[in-house]
């Protein structure tokens, strides 16, 4: 917010200074820190150290202003005695009615729209948190009196299709809406961009504005407004995001996470990659008034995507839930033509670079192979300890992150040359920060070019005399041969590690909501006490999505209600002993409950979903059930959605799976 006033505007009773000002404790450290950006900008005082008021110079009147419009409300999530049942035994399993209330349909054409290729090395830990998490399907708007259910996903074409539900009939239906803009290169394949520029593509999102409008991003910083007539969708409006306008980049890949229509102006959330050499993430609202450019309301930078994020249903206020802090980016520090020439002398040096034969960066690893062992190596900081380091080997696939102190490896879910015997592979960590990993090939006599199905440019390390007896083995051949490919094709791969989402649920997180105003003032904290964050409600119209935090083995859910004061965090229902049965669960990826808190699902990565019920009478069982959503395929479990009361609409990277709970 730009502080205009003039000090000729402040009005300060006599004697202010000499009794009168306090600072919060619990605020005293932000303060601070925001009273010093405040001076440095506006020059109204000089020096430093708050805590030797004699010898700061500063005037009083400003402080009292700055005060004034910098106070944060703070509240906590309190738990109410009255919905907690000490008396609850557990769950008992019951089966689900499997001919009556389960109904699949197979997806038309392509499959489903990931996340793009990351760069090697580029993608982090905290994106890769954020890429588990994504929902890859969206709630759409009922219609036929609350008949027909909708909800909406991407293909790989970068087609938007429908998905409707006939409550009566349990009939599934698919309406192919529109292809979104292609991807436009704006950095020739031929240069090296600095780390820094995020130019890896987000993965397409949609959002359902109302029964006629839908809002979507293509994943490289183009939004599109679609309108629904016909069974048909039309692109009536096309905007690019630009961004914190330091990125190096336009359009900005992004990912949108919320959004309101009022009136005829639309207010949305989107996330992209800061232009940063550690992994810092950008979140922006935004304010689209249609036939005009988006308008940049304020940006919020933090080391992590977070994990609720809803708009007030006037739009007037954003909640943002996370572990982490934002800070918010100051306002015109990179000017639109400043951020063009930035981009332009970047791509001129990389090119200068190119033309001028610069050997490139050194390999991330090296790598050998003897008949059947491949052996993978690459040097770590000395003295990283292996808690640092996650391995997984899979028949396709190779997962390794290592997350040491200003260091960081990532190969997510990284799809093999070809297939391993993962029973029979290993890794080591010597002292001196040598990392080693041994596979095992599912055919010996198949030689590698190189270990990933992606060819990253990484040569097989090879002495003289290996190089010789490979080049006297191919001079007995006289024509070339035809690959025919492995032994059998593998199914479409989401670009995910599962194993991931077991390492994110067991590092717990205490939440913190924060509450923005439209001009980027955090203006209420509402901390958890410490609790760790357990998931949110499916979305309601409306209203804000209740969120449901930890507390010992029960799950504690809270409404937030808008008051003229801001929000106020009401304890509303419990799911007993639901925090020790989602922490019991290695690959669980999604975890949901019923605005109404009639049940919570929890749906794991690539196979079952777990259905909990909850009465509110304190009974001392509960009923549960599963359901088996893809039949023991090898698939994954990409999206869900609660389309109309007790339905329950899943998506795999084959099917929608419809539950009727």
């Amino acid at each position: 917010m730009r502080y205009s006033v003039t000090l000729a505007k402040i009005r300060i009773m006599e004697g202010y200074y000499n009794g009168q000002l306090a600072l919060d404790s619990i605020k005293l450290s932000e303060n601070i820190r925001s009273m010093d950006r405040f001076s440095a900008r506006h020059s109204l005082w000089r020096g430093s150290g708050l805590s030797d008021r004699a010898s700061r110079k500063f005037d009083n009147r400003a402080v009292l202003f700055f005060m004034q419009t910098t106070t944060t409300r703070q509240t906590r999530l309190n738990a109410n005695r009255d919905y907690l049942n000490p008396k609850f035994n557990g769950y008992k399993l019951e089966p689900f009615p499997d001919k009556e209330c389960i109904v699949r349909a197979d997806l038309p054409g392509n499959g489903i729209a990931s996340f793009g290729d990351a760069q090697p090395g580029r993608i982090g830990f905290r994106e890769l948190q954020a890429r588990v998490r994504f929902n890859h399907l969206s709630l759409g708007f009922p219609t036929e009196h609350g008949l027909i259910g909708s909800a909406y996903y991407i293909n790989q074409a970068n087609q938007v299709v429908q998905v409707t539900f006939n409550k009566d009939s349990r009939a599934i239906g698919f309406t192919p809406l529109v292809r979104l803009a292609e991807r436009i290169e704006t950095i020739p394949s031929y240069v090296e961009p600095d780390p820094k520029v995020p130019v890896d593509a987000q993965v397409p999102s949609v959002l359902a504005l109302s029964e006629k409008l839908l809002l979507a991003c293509n994943g490289d910083g183009v939004i599109e407004l679609i309108e629904l007539k016909d069974g048909k969708g039309t692109v009536v409006a096309t905007a690019d995001y630009e961004g914190a306008q330091d990125e190096g980049i336009s359009p900005v890949p992004c990912v949108l996470l919320s959004a309101r229509l009022v009136g005829n102006s639309i207010t949305f959330v989107v996330y992209s990659r800061a232009a940063a050499t550690k992994t810092k993430f950008n979140v922006a609202i935004l304010e689209w008034q249609v036939g005009s450019d988006i308008k940049i309301l304020h940006v919020q930078q933090g080391s992590e995507v977070p994990v609720y994020c809803d708009l007030t249903p006037d739009a007037r206020f954003c909640v943002l839930g996370s572990e982490a802090s934002y800070e918010r980016l100051a306002e015109g520090d990179v000017t639109m033509e400043d951020a063009d020439v930035q981009q332009r002398d970047a791509l001129q040096q990389a090119t200068a670079a190119a033309a001028a034969n610069v050997p490139p960066p050194p390999a991330p690893y090296q790598w050998t192979q003897d008949k059947a062992d491949i052996t993978i190596q690459m040097v770590l900081p000395a003295g990283t300890p292996r808690s640092a380091i996650t391995c997984h080997f899979a028949p396709t696939h190779l997962t390794l992150m290592v997350r040491a102190q200003d260091f960081e490896v990532s190969y997510a879910y990284r799809k093999l040359w070809t297939t391993v015997r993962p029973d029979e592979c290993t890794w080591t960590l010597e002292k001196d920060g040598l990392l080693s990993l041994f596979l095992t090939k599912h055919d010996e006599n198949t030689r590698w070019p190189h270990v990933f199905d992606a060819d990253d440019g990484v040569l097989e390390t090879m002495d003289q005399a290996k190089l010789a007896e490979i080049t006297q083995r191919l001079e007995k051949f006289t024509q070339q041969t035809e690959d025919k490919g492995g032994p059998f094709v593998q199914a479409a791969q989401h670009p995910v590690a599962t194993d991931m989402d077991e390492d994110i649920d067991q590092e717990g997180q205490p939440l913190r909501l924060s509450v923005y105003d439209r001009d980027g003032q955090r203006i209420q904290d509402i901390s958890s006490g410490g609790h760790e964050w357990m998931c949110n409600a499916f979305e309601a119209p409306n209203q804000l999505s209740k969120v449901a935090i930890k507390s010992d083995v029960d799950t504690l859910s809270f409404h937030l209600l808008e008051t003229p004061k801001g929000l106020e965090p009401e304890h509303s229902a419990t799911f007993d002993a639901l925090a020790f049965v989602q922490a019991s669960k290695r690959d669980s990826r999604f975890v949901r409950y019923d605005p109404d808190h009639r049940f919570a699902v929890i749906v794991e990565s690539n196979r079952n979903v777990y259905i909990y019920y909850r009465h509110g009478d304190k009974r001392a069982t509960e009923k549960q059930t599963l359901v088996d959503v893809t039949l023991g395929h090898d698939v994954n479990i990409l999206g869900v959605q609660l389309i109309l009361d007790r339905v329950l609409l899943i998506l795999t990277e084959t099917q929608i799976v419809g539950l009727v709970i």
